[in-house]
Parts: C-alpha cells; structure tokens; sequence
C-alpha cells in the first residue's frame, strides 16, 4: 500500500518515513514502526521539519478562523499538543486513529469548547 509522505502520520502527531516532499511510501507494519521510534539524528531532524511544518499550519488555520467570525472554532491546539502514542494508532497503516485513538481525539475535540 502507498500513501503520499504529507498524510502519514500528520494528523496523528507521528512521523512520515520520508520529507513532505511528494514522494510516496510503502506502509503496513514493523518498517514504519521502527522509523517512529528511530532516534537517528536524520529521523529526529526530518520529524522536527514535519513537526514545524504542521505547527505552521496550525498559525495559518487559527488566523483565518479568527478572520471568519464566531462561526468557526479553533481548538487552540488542543489535537495537536495531546501526546498521542502508537496505541492510539491503527496497525493496518499507522496513521488512523484505532478506537483508542477516536476517544481521545473526540474528548479532546469536545473538551475544546466546540459548542455551535
């Protein structure tokens, strides 16, 4: 199975095996795994350029929903600051949340004031 770098893992906090670059990657257990838990200087410096990438996102997210009006909610970086593990996160391709990962993702979401 492949999947573009950018969505693997993105939205759940964890790491593609590869730069958001557009290239794509196999998926589908122990080799993706591995590449999470890698604490080679290479992995650690790709996770950071993802990391800053979303938290990017995230500024630019938050500012058009200001610039919206009350009809939109962000949720102050609540998803994103969680500290989600593997045991949140589907072995069929690591990157859904299994149904672990869908509670904590829902309290989280529902905890954030999401009330319209």
């Amino acid at each position: 199975m492949q999947v573009p770098c950018g969505v693997l893992g993105v939205a759940a906090g964890l790491p593609p095996d590869r730069v958001d670059d557009g290239r794509e990657i196999r998926v589908g257990g122990g080799a993706v795994e591995q590449a999470v838990q890698s604490t080679a200087a290479s992995d650690t410096a790709r996770r950071d350029r993802v990391r800053q990438r979303v938290m990017d996102f995230n500024a630019q997210l938050e500012q058009a929903c200001a610039a919206y009006g009350p009809r939109c909610a962000f949720d102050g970086n609540a998803v994103f600051d969680y500290p989600f593990a593997l045991s949140h996160v589907s072995t069929w391709d690591y990157f859904h949340p299994n149904g672990s990962g869908q509670a904590v993702l829902s309290r989280l979401s529902y905890a954030a004031g999401f009330n319209w």
